[in-house]
């Protein structure tokens, strides 16, 4: 899934600071925050898109369109341990199978920009999450959501 929002808000963040004057160093802060809040915000969706998704393709469309109504008390956060926690609904195998599948400088990177995003929202901390670490935001998230969904949608061999 691409992360068509974060990629967006965060083209017009570099075409903001590239035309910045003197002085103006402040400004490469706040547009940190502020795509790291976009950026959860759409991790978030994507991932209730993956997990509906998968529900919909259930034998029972009653039970599947209940607990897809219900995503938002079932995954109220996007932390890997959060990840980790619904792929075991489905199964050990899926949880193992992310694991796999993201890098741990992925990984990495990602836990750090979920955590930053918590500081800003939550915490009013100082955002350790560089203008330069920023960059790569959509790219990470992208990886570790198609893990997921691949994790998810992963059909088990026969034994």
């Amino acid at each position: 899934m691409r992360l068509n929002r974060t990629r967006l808000v965060l083209e017009e963040s570099q075409a903001v600071i590239a035309s910045r004057q003197p002085g103006q160093g402040v400004v490469a802060n706040y547009l940190t925050e502020y795509i790291l809040i976009i950026f959860y915000s759409e991790v978030e969706e994507n991932l209730k898109i993956i997990i509906g998704n998968k529900l919909k393709s259930s034998s029972n469309a009653e039970i599947a369109n209940f607990i897809t109504s219900k995503l938002e008390s079932i995954l109220n956060r996007v932390e890997k341990k959060e990840l980790c926690k619904t792929l075991l609904y489905f199964g050990e195998e899926k949880k193992r199978a992310f694991i796999a599948e993201v890098d741990e400088s992925t990984m990495t990177k990602y836990k750090g920009f979920i955590a930053n995003r918590h500081n800003v929202a939550h915490v009013n901390k100082t955002v350790e999450t560089s203008w330069l670490d920023v960059q790569s935001i959509a790219d990470i998230g992208e990886s570790v959501l198609g893990a997921f969904q691949e994790a998810l949608e992963e059909v088990p061999l026969a034994v």
